[in-house]
């Protein structure tokens, strides 16, 4: 795929992005830092995550 190609596929509707894993770091975010309207990519085995860090609302996932 080149580069940009695989963001397509998942029909992406907000103009920013977040991409994160599952790290204790996730407890550390500031959410007055976070844009106001975005979509969620997640990695690893966020699905085991005891609270919603960024919601439940998850575009894509990667394993």
């Amino acid at each position: 795929m080149q580069k940009n190609e695989i963001l397509k596929t998942f029909n992406r509707t907000k103009d920013k992005l977040i991409v994160a894993g599952n790290g204790p770091s996730l407890g550390n975010i500031d959410y007055t830092r976070m844009p106001e309207d975005y979509d969620v990519f997640r990695c690893n085995q966020f699905y085991f995550e005891d609270k919603y860090f960024l919601g439940k609302k998850v575009k894509a996932f990667f394993a």
